[in-house]
Formats: structure tokens, sequence, C-alpha cells
């Protein structure tokens, strides 16, 4: 910047109004030299970079049932509070059907089909899936009365420590949101065709906020580990609330029949094999839904 042209002694940035050779450092141009500016500027400072969030971890509702992939995933994070803003945990042990919750429970998977809060769970999934939510739910519900399991979209709960062993869902998938504040789940997946075997499994850790969804067949194991301290008609109990839902996107629906329909898979809320007449309200159920998806 060189040197003041009056005190000869300091580096100088500041010069005439209109410009010119000439140049003063701040103190002799506020003196003398009141229409003087400064030359050079002080180089702004860099703005921090801005992380580009994974997408599990965006806010981005609806999900697009078209976009669910073939394999178990956490297909988004909504974060810690967001079911609770919805429904408490209180609310679900006051709403509880007598006996669904004791000492001797380890797990209420649903705490809410034909209660007050039914109407909330089905208006959760609608926020999570848009539009496409209730045509999938309506032929979900067609398969489940087949099937004689639950039909509808629920809250529920499980114990920290609990373990669910092994098992499988088909036709249908599964969505699945964690609540709570500290709820934390590990899931252990095999893929469709590993029955039996010793395959390396999956797996996915499920924290508060995340929603989890896996495809029709994926065997499955659950280790509920942390959960949030919550006074209830048992005393004191350490539980990870959850919103589940079954979950069959187009693209993967005549798959999980098929499946179901040559035994190739199995659904382990059911004994023993669908009837004929059940397989074949399955099939209708399918073929309507997906039908309509290439009209």
């Amino acid at each position: 910047m060189g040197r003041c042209v009056t005190c000869r002694e300091k580096d100088a940035s500041y010069c005439p109004a209109g410009g010119g050779p000439r140049r003063w450092c701040f103190g002799c141009s506020g003196g003398h030299h009141e229409g003087a500016v400064p030359k050079y500027q002080s180089q702004p400072q860099k703005r921090p970079r801005k992380t580009r969030k994974r997408p599990s971890d965006q806010r981005v509702l609806p999900l697009s049932l078209a976009a669910l992939p073939r394999q178990p995933r956490i297909v988004a994070s909504l974060g810690v509070g967001w079911m609770e803003e919805r429904v408490t945990t209180e609310e679900l042990i006051a709403n509880a059907p007598r006996g669904t919750w004791t000492p001797n429970t380890s797990a209420a998977l649903d705490l809410t089909t034909h209660t007050g809060l039914a109407a909330r769970a089905a208006q959760l999934g609608a926020e999570l899936c848009g539009e496409d939510y209730a045509p999938m739910a309506a032929m979900q519900r067609d398969i489940a009365r087949a099937m004689h399991v639950n039909e509808t979209a629920c809250f529920g709960m499980n114990r920290s420590g609990n373990h669910t062993e092994r098992h499988q869902h088909s036709p249908m998938g599964v969505l699945q949101l964690l609540g709570g504040q500290r709820a934390e789940k590990m899931w252990r997946f095999w893929p469709p065709e590993t029955e039996g075997d010793e395959t390396e499994p999956m797996m996915l850790r499920q924290r508060a906020g995340d929603v989890l969804y896996f495809p029709p067949g994926w065997f499955h194991e659950v280790y509920t580990l942390a959960g949030d301290l919550v006074e209830t008609t048992v005393s004191h109990d350490v539980v990870a609330p959850n919103w589940v839902s079954w979950c069959l996107p187009r693209h993967l629906a005549l798959e999980g029949g098929f499946a179901l329909a040559v035994n190739a898979a199995s659904e382990a809320q059911v004994t023993g094999t669908p009837s004929a007449k059940e397989k074949r309200a399955i099939y209708d159920a399918i073929v309507r839904y997906v039908r309509v998806g290439d009209v």
C-alpha cells in the first residue's frame, strides 16, 4: 500500500475521492483530506461452508412411494419429538385397551386400533406419504381382512430391552416411525431368499424420529436398545413409542403377491396357509391397486 505522503511513516490505504497516485494513512486522511476514501477494501470474511445433509436427514415430506427401495432403509429422519407433536406416549398409555399393557407384556405393537386415536394413526400416514397413502391403505385393508391380521396403521410401544425374533411379512412391507426422545432400535435383516441359512445380516440402527421402510418378505429381528422413562399404570417403564403401517408401493405389489401365492414367503401373524378363497381376495385387491396406477 505504500507510505503516507504526509507522515511518511505509516502504510497508506486512502486516496482522493476521484482517485490518483497520492495515498494517506487513516489519521492523515481524516485530518487534512476529508474527501479521501479507502483504496483497498479489506477482504470480506468467508462464509462458513454449508454442509449438504444426507437425504435421510432431510424433512422432505411426503415420501415418494414410487421411490421406495427394494431393500430395507431409513427413508427419512424427522427429528426428535416429531411424533409426539401428534400423539404423546402418555396418551397411548391412557387410551390403550385394558390388558394390552401389563407387567407381563414386553411389547404392544398396536395400542390404538378401535380406540379414539385410530384416526390420528391414519392421518400420520397421509402426512408421511401424501395422497398416495389412502389408495394403498384401502388395498392393504382388503388384504389384511383376507389374512385376518391388523388392518390399519397404529401407534404402539416396546419396552427397552425387548427382542423380537426373526420373522417376515408378506405380501405387505412395513413403514415404521420411531418416536420418543432417546428411543433406539437395532434391526437385523435378511433377504427373502435366505430363509434358514447363515447369511450375514444387514444391520440398521433406528433412532428417535427415523422412518424405516422394508419391502415384503424380508426376514428381520429387532432389538429395542433404549427408550424414555414414563409413568404408566404399571409404575415406571422405559419405552420406545412407534407408529407402524403396512406399506406396499405399486412397483413391489405383484412381487409380494406372487411370493405369497407360491409359498415363497409367509406372514408371521398368520398361522397356516391362506385358503384358496383368501388368496383370491388378496389377488383381486393387488390387481385393482396396480391397475389404477396404470390408468
